[in-house]
C-alpha cells in the first residue's frame, strides 16, 4: 500500500512541475497522498504484532 501512495504521490509532483504552474486539483492530489500514508501508518501501529 505504500509503494500505491508513493507512486500517486510522485506523479502528482512531477505533473505540478511539469506544468511549472500552481494548480489546485494537483495539490488537493498531493494533499491526499499525504494523508493516505499518515492514515496507514497510524493503522499499522494499531495492529498488534505486525512489527515482530
Amino acid at each position: 500500500m505504500y509503494i500505491y501512495g508513493a507512486s500517486g504521490l510522485w506523479t502528482h509532483t512531477q505533473e505540478m512541475m511539469k506544468k511549472g504552474k500552481f494548480d489546485a486539483i494537483e495539490f488537493a492530489n498531493i494533499v491526499l497522498d499525504i494523508i493516505y500514508h499518515v492514515v496507514i501508518t497510524i493503522m499499522l501501529f494499531q495492529v498488534p504484532g505486525v512489527f515482530r
